[in-house]
Formats: C-alpha cells, structure tokens, sequence
C-alpha cells in the first residue's frame, strides 16, 4: 500500500510511477483525511510506503495528522519506505515519518521547487530538465523497493537532524491562512474549494474566503487558480506559477 499527497502534482507523478513499477495500490491521503479512512489491511509480502513533498524541511502538516491517525492490520511487520519530493534535500524530514513506524528505506527526489512565497520558479527549461532527471533518478528506487533493500545508511547527517529541528518549526507560523487573498482577476470558477485538502476554502458570490484559520501550505490553491487570482502575502502576484504536467490538464481533484 502507498499512500501519497500532493499539491502541485509532483510527489502524485512519483507515486503513480511507483506504483506502476512495484504493482502496488495506492492512497492519496487528501481523500483518507476527508473521508476519515484510516483502517488498512496489508497481505503478508505487502510494503507500506509514503510519498510527500518536503515543507520547511519536514513533511505536510496533513502527512503527519494522517499517519497519527493510521491503523494497520497485517500478520508481520511490512517493508517500509518514504520518497520525499523537493527542491534540494530532505534532510531529516524520515523522523517525522518514523514517529508513526520504523522506515526501512527513504530518499528523496529533486523535482522543481514550488514554494513561490519565498521564490519564483525556475525557467521552463530548467524545469523540463528537472522533470526528466527525476524520471530517471526514479529507476534506482523502484529496484530497492522492489528487492525490498534497507540501506546501510538510512539516517539523515547530523547537518540533517539540526536543520530539521531548526526550520521545521517555522513551518507552523507560515500556515496560517490570513495571508490568502484573492484579486479582481478571479472567474469564480470554485477550483480552488474543490482541490483544498484541507477542505479550507469556501465560495461566497463566487469569490473564495478561507474558513480554518490554518492549512497544510500545499499552495495548490496558489498554483492551480487558471487565472492565477489567489495570492499569499505581497510578492505571489509577480510570481510564475507551477503544476506538474501531468496535472496541468485536470480540471478538477483526482
């Protein structure tokens, strides 16, 4: 079993490939959350993994809240692994997955960095080079999680554990959703409410208001708006947005 989150579609392309790879099964965790599943049964020979970008050098608020909320039936302890989506390292973003359960194997993935409230994104070309580094980069994953390996190395450096525990925190005080605003240039179309997996946006006369006084800062909101009308703070607006292209055409939330 995999279960994978996602705001702008990169770690969902991670997961699907693995999935494809490992002929697994898979969760996005959004709809676990909201439909409070959180009962799974696992066969003998089945692995448990997780797919998640890395905020603040952590994982997802929602990630953490679901795996806290987990509950797994299985007859002996799985194989496990995380695969952590992100625009340089993960540090030590694993310890936060291994306060739910042990992980045998974790790795993380260059894939383009998002997080336009502090950066814009890279040049398209730049971007399609990222993507396909990653794809390939992908293979050497698949085999260890299809050999069931465990890396002698399977802890974060001490830099890793530092930073973590550092910025991690920061991530918290960033979440709240008082710096969401939408413009004029909003059509109304609702995307924004259907695609929050925290369920945190509302309509009101067509326009979006934020109802949960924080979020997970998936951003998707941000990214995804076709008229690029959602902003956080003062420095989005001028800021490129992203969706990975296996998103980029889906009108609404899968």
């Amino acid at each position: 079993m995999l279960f994978w989150f996602s705001g702008t579609g990169n770690s969902r392309h991670v997961a699907a490939l693995i999935a494809r790879y490992t002929q697994d099964t898979t969760q996005n965790i959004a709809t676990a959350m909201q439909q409070k599943k959180f009962e799974y049964t696992l066969k003998s020979g089945d692995a448990l993994g997780i797919v998640c970008p890395i905020y603040f050098w952590g994982v997802p608020a929602i990630v953490d809240q679901f795996l806290s909320e987990l509950s797994l039936t299985c007859s002996e302890r799985p194989y496990t692994y995380a695969v952590f989506t992100c625009g340089g390292s993960s540090l030590n973003a694993v310890s936060l997955v291994r306060k739910h359960f042990p992980v045998d194997y974790f790795e993380s993935v260059t894939m383009p960095d998002n997080f336009i409230i502090k950066y814009d994104m890279p040049d398209p070309a730049d971007i399609k080079t990222c993507l396909r580094q990653a794809d390939v980069a992908l293979n050497r994953v698949y085999g260890i999680i299809n050999r069931r390996e465990t890396p002698k190395h399977n802890s974060a450096s001490l830099f890793g554990i530092v930073a973590t525990k550092s910025a991690y925190p920061g991530y918290d005080k960033l979440r709240h959703t008082s710096a969401f605003h939408v413009n004029d240039a909003c059509i109304g179309c609702g995307l924004c409410a259907e695609i929050c997996p925290d369920l945190a946006i509302s309509l009101s006369d067509g326009k979006p208001f934020w109802t949960a006084p924080m979020c997970s800062l998936c951003l998707a909101c941000v990214h995804r708006c076709p008229a690029s009308a959602i902003q956080f703070g003062s420095k989005t607006a001028k800021r490129r947005r992203y969706v990975h292209p296996d998103l980029a055409a889906v009108p609404a939330k899968r």
